[in-house]
């Protein structure tokens, strides 16, 4: 701006007059030739006047060529943008090649850049996974999957169910401590019609699939008798199978085994926590049973933990009440310590524990007072179950 407003012809300056009326003041006297001082003429409002046209002017006259050379500035792009755009064309449709091979040098990086990150975050996933995943530790005992595949709501599938006997659970109130995932507790119930059965467990997670297991059996079993009902005709005489050499159970067996199985499952229940903590009725019971549950006791809370729950099973029974107990043997004792994560997570180790195993049917005939009627003896296929089998009885 200060370039282009050099170039404009200059005006006349103003003389001192009009600069003074400009800020409203007076001319100073002027000297006469005889020394006398004349009074200075006032500036009169046509002088003011002409003063302001002529500011207005130079203003006009600075800011006008400025304003024409954007002008011109703006018009010369438009009319260079077109013919860029049609180079770029012409560029384009020359060498096809050349301009896709630029586009795509250019995205290269951005697109490697994208699998790189890509890649990482990959890697990363992993590794925040796995810091994220804590590895379960069955500190209690509490296996899941424990049974694998044995299907143990089939009665014949578990060798330890073999050498049950109906007098202990039939129309008898029963309860099963350290139930997993109930397939005994279930098995017991619906086989032998139970009064009442209640499993109990530690782990609420076993609980719940015990309880699905539970409504699962009583629908099965609800349809069995249902279909059995309308089922009358005698099946032929001397049928059998030919693979296990076993009659066809007549219509008559089959709907009792269905009213036996609905009857025990009705009254069946699973409830979640530590057996020591729950508050149970005394003598409520006329059956207990306790699979593959003490050594864990022990392990977690010493002698005392053990003793605690063999008095609190006395203390349950009613008089003349039955106690079935499956001990761990001192070896096993060993191999659950040695399993990963397990012996950081005990609150005891071998060294505290002053009872073995091999002394609880000792310890419960001479402290508790119960009578030990019988050790079980099971059948040879025990698929790892081959842990001795006590039955115990409460004087009364």
């Amino acid at each position: 701006m200060a370039v282009m407003a050099a170039s404009l012809p200059l005006k006349q300056p103003l003389q001192p007059a009009a600069l003074a009326s400009r800020h409203g003041t007076e001319q100073p006297p002027v000297e006469m030739a005889h020394g006398s001082l004349q009074p200075p003429a006032a500036v009169g409002h046509e002088q003011l006047h002409d003063s302001r046209e002529t500011a207005h002017a130079i203003q006009q006259s600075s800011v006008a060529p400025a304003a024409n050379s954007l002008r011109q500035q703006q018009r010369q792009q438009q009319r260079e943008q077109p013919n860029q755009q049609e180079s770029q064309q012409q560029q384009h449709k020359a060498h096809p090649v050349a301009a896709n091979t630029s586009q795509q040098d250019s995205a290269a990086p951005a697109a490697d850049s994208g699998q790189q990150q890509q890649q990482q975050q990959q890697q990363q996933k992993p590794q925040q996974q796995n810091q994220h995943k804590v590895k379960f530790v069955a500190v209690h005992g509490n296996y899941h999957r424990y049974y694998g595949t044995r299907k143990v709501a089939d009665f014949e599938a578990d060798p330890r169910l073999k050498i049950m006997e109906k007098p202990w659970f039939q129309n008898r109130k029963c309860l099963d401590i350290g139930c997993n995932e109930g397939m005994i507790t279930l098995a017991l119930a619906s086989h032998f019609g139970t009064t009442s059965m209640l499993g109990v467990d530690i782990d609420r997670s076993l609980i719940g699939k015990a309880s699905s297991h539970l409504a699962e059996q009583r629908s099965k079993a609800t349809a069995d008798l249902a279909q059995a009902s309308h089922t009358r005709q005698p099946p032929p005489q001397g049928c059998a199978s030919s693979s296990e050499g076993k009659r066809t159970p007549s219509p008559n067996s089959i709907r009792k085994a269905a009213a036996t199985a609905v009857q025990g499952l009705r009254g069946t229940f699973f409830r979640h926590g530590s057996f020591l903590d729950l508050d149970l009725e005394l003598g409520s019971f006329d059956t207990i049973s306790c699979f593959s549950v003490t050594k864990w006791v022990h392990l977690n809370g010493g002698d005392e933990a053990l003793q605690a729950l063999l008095a609190k099973v006395y203390s349950l029974l009613a008089p003349g009440g039955r106690f079935i107990l499956e001990p761990q043997q001192w070896v096993s004792y060993k191999k659950a310590v040695r399993k990963p994560g397990v012996s950081a997570q005990l609150q005891h180790s071998l060294k505290d524990l002053q009872m073995m195993p091999e002394a609880i049917p000792q310890y419960m005939s001479d402290v508790l007072g119960f009578k030990l009627v019988r050790e079980l003896r099971r059948l040879a296929s025990g698929e790892g179950f081959d842990r001795p089998i006590f039955l115990f009885r409460k004087p009364g």
